[in-house]
């Protein structure tokens, strides 16, 4: 049943690939940021970058350093994309690393961990009534995990072993293997909890962010006002 689901049971029960990771592929093209400002929020360095039209990236709110006049995303930020996608986490040198969440609208999402803009160690991707516990590396579902679904109030697991997201095995969950299955799943929620823990800290930064963005517009507004009554 889990295998027929991968393959072809609709979109609400397919593993979702990283959107984030696939759109910073031309992060740093020409012209692709056309807006950028720089704050300090909770004693932060921090910033926002809005993109063109027709970018797969909305904005960015949250950690950021510049570098050779450019902003570099650091430390804990909210990026959002053109389609809704939006990940909440740790950043460095511009890439999510660290713990995070993903969230793909209308299809689930993926809490745990990235390295260098891909998941990788352990995590809980969640798909409709689909998920997978367990590990990553590179992008790809690797090592031991658990995949668990749901058909109407019965709820199916397998551990699956997997090799750079190649199937090796899968085996059904009894009462002989229940033991391995928690151990596994309570590698992933630990790392989910972790993740979310992230995303609060980045969302906290993120709102700093705008709220800064907000004064600074305020500001700006009331100085033009004042200039137009000034001529007056």
């Amino acid at each position: 049943a889990i295998r027929e689901a991968q393959k072809g049971g609709g979109a609400s029960v397919r593993l979702v690939p990283s959107r984030v990771s696939a759109c910073m592929a031309g992060d740093r093209q020409s012209g692709a940021v056309v807006l950028q400002r720089f704050f300090s929020v909770l004693g932060e360095r921090a910033g926002l970058l809005i993109y063109r039209d027709g970018d797969s990236r909305d904005y960015y709110c949250g950690g950021l350093r510049s570098s050779g006049g450019h902003g570099v995303r650091s430390g804990l930020g909210d990026l959002v994309l053109s389609d809704g996608v939006r990940y909440l986490g740790e950043w460095d040198k511009d890439k999510p690393h660290g713990k995070g969440v993903e969230t793909y609208p209308g299809q689930g999402r993926y809490a745990g961990s990235f390295l260098n803009d891909a998941r990788h160690g352990a995590g809980l991707l969640e798909c409709g009534p689909l998920k997978y516990y367990g590990p990553w590396k590179n992008g790809r579902r690797h090592g031991k995990g658990v995949e668990s679904l749901l058909l109407g109030a019965a709820r199916i697991e397998c551990i699956s072993v997997l090799h750079e997201g190649a199937l090796v095995r899968r085996t059904l969950v009894t009462t002989q293997f229940r033991g391995v299955a928690e151990a596994i799943k309570r590698d992933a929620r630990r790392a989910e909890e972790e993740a979310e823990e992230a995303a609060d800290k980045a969302l906290q930064i993120a709102n700093g962010v705008r709220e800064k963005e907000r004064e600074r517009a305020a500001a700006e507004a009331k100085k033009q006002q004042d200039a137009l009554i000034g001529e007056h």
